[in-house]
């Protein structure tokens, strides 16, 4: 991987299983930049071939993101297709989202709190914040209600949360980033699919 003719280092993109790898590089200030990808002859001593899947690239222009809190409808929300709504009158639009296998939420700021329909068949979810694992959940429950995890110490500035399905049934409903904005498309944020 090179930014701007840099050397960014190597990515290892193997898995035991079908997933999704997050990479994140927040130090490139403003202007224009280069991405060079380069598939190397190397291969992990547990991988079958040296192929690289590629899915997305997000760019941010550095335009504020409102904070406030984001049903699992809203456009600031990025899901992946194999997600489904459920009717849930507790839920705060009367809905939430159950069985995706990744839900990507771009924020800035220090913390965020992440909202979920909890059950007694709930499965688990990995939050991860800039493709690091910061906290892996149970959404497991004798009594079926809502229930929120807070992450905090982010640290300032742009960051990506990912809500990553570990096992079992994911479900979201919302997530909230401090304050008590109306949720907004974000501007200044692009996704290129590939």
């Amino acid at each position: 991987m090179r930014i701007d003719g840099v050397s960014r280092g190597v990515i290892d993109t193997y898995s035991p299983s079908d997933n999704v790898l997050s990479v994140v590089y927040p130090d490139l200030g403003p202007g224009t930049h280069t991405l060079t990808l380069t598939v190397l002859n190397q291969k992990h001593s547990s991988a079958s071939d040296t192929r690289v899947h590629l899915d997305y690239i997000d760019v941010w222009d550095g335009t504020a993101l409102p904070d406030g809190t984001f049903e699992h409808d809203d456009p600031r929300l990025i899901p992946s297709s194999n997600w489904t709504v459920a009717t849930q009158t507790q839920a705060r639009s009367g809905s939430y989202l159950q069985g995706g296998s990744n839900l990507w939420v771009p924020f800035s700021g220090d913390g965020l709190t992440y909202q979920a329909w909890v059950t007694s068949n709930g499965g688990t979810v990995d939050l991860l914040v800039d493709g690091q694992l910061r906290q892996t959940v149970s959404l497991q429950r004798s009594t079926a209600r809502l229930e929120a995890w807070t992450l905090t110490g982010l640290g300032n500035g742009p960051h990506v949360l990912q809500i990553r399905t570990a096992s079992g049934t994911a479900t979201m409903d919302t997530v909230t980033v401090p304050g008590h904005l109306p949720g907004a498309a974000p501007t200044g944020l692009a996704r290129s699919e590939c």
